[in-house]
């Protein structure tokens, strides 16, 4: 049930083997896999037509809301993240915010808001498996 970020839904659309061989893996294994609201907006700004994309990533995923329980994972992330130096921005903080919620990783192209933020994550492009902190 991993949390799929903008840049390895942006790898998909554009046929990169690599992500197609791991999105193809997950659905052999049955995992349920989620778009976090702010990873949806992401992919979408790029399109074409962001309405038909966003119908499209719907239909493939399950698209998360941003509710009140995932602002206060995400402000809470981001408080204990700034107060280091190091919040890498509020984007990929609600990205890493859903990921926590569920209880899983994200699965990105691109891993150092992800390490900054301390949230469990897979570097598919650099990385055999997930990168996974200690509670």
């Amino acid at each position: 049930m991993p949390v799929l970020d903008a840049s390895f839904l942006i790898d998909l659309q554009r046929g990169s083997a690599g992500a197609v061989r791991i999105l193809e893996s997950l659905h052999r294994e049955g995992e349920s896999l989620f778009v976090p609201a702010q990873a949806a907006i992401e992919f979408a700004s790029g399109l074409p037509d962001p309405q038909g994309g966003l119908h499209r990533l719907s239909a493939a995923f399950t698209v998360l809301d941003l509710d009140r329980e995932h602002m206060v994972e995400a402000a809470e992330l981001g408080r204990k993240t700034k107060a280091t130096g190091r919040l890498p921005g509020w984007a990929d903080t609600s990205i890493a915010a859903a990921a926590r919620l569920k209880g899983t990783y994200v699965i990105t192209a691109n891993a150092k808001p992800f390490r900054a933020l301390r949230v469990d994550h897979w570097d598919y492009r650099n990385d055999a498996e997930p990168t996974v902190y200690p509670e």
